[in-house]
């Protein structure tokens, strides 16, 4: 997906802030220490540091993107990143214009590590469409 869909749709997570804000804290020092930075696969084998292989254009875990938007700062946002705000920070910093994405369907689940974000329950309301943004 374009990445400049994903921050025009899908609102930054948990904390009410612009993407711009969310940036700014995920890009300070004490912030990127927090980054997943080794990753293994399914047999238990290492891979390199998750920001080499960004960088490096190797395929990594997708930015998961949830159902649960609506009316929020003003806008309609499709939903909200549940998963990978590091990733899409790092894109964005390295200027990737295309990143990958698992878009949740509504009222589905993930596992770890989205699956603490979704809703415990769905929508009161239908969830919001294709919504053209301003």
């Amino acid at each position: 997906m374009a990445l400049a869909e994903v921050l025009t749709r899908w609102r930054p997570g948990s904390f009410d802030r612009t993407w711009a804000e969310e940036f700014t804290d995920l890009g300070s020092p004490e912030r990127i220490g927090e980054m997943l930075l080794r990753t293994w696969d399914n047999d238990g084998h290492p891979h390199d540091e998750l920001a080499l292989r960004m960088l490096r254009g190797q395929e990594c875990e997708p930015v998961t993107l949830g159902w649960d938007g609506g009316l929020w700062n003003g806008r309609m946002w499709s939903g909200r990143v549940w998963a990978g705000h590091h990733r899409l920070w790092l894109y964005h910093t390295i200027g990737r214009t295309t990143i990958p994405t698992d878009v949740v369907a509504a009222g589905e689940r993930r596992g770890w590590p989205a699956c603490h974000c979704a809703p415990a329950q769905g929508w009161q309301t239908a969830p919001p469409q294709d919504h053209a943004l301003a």
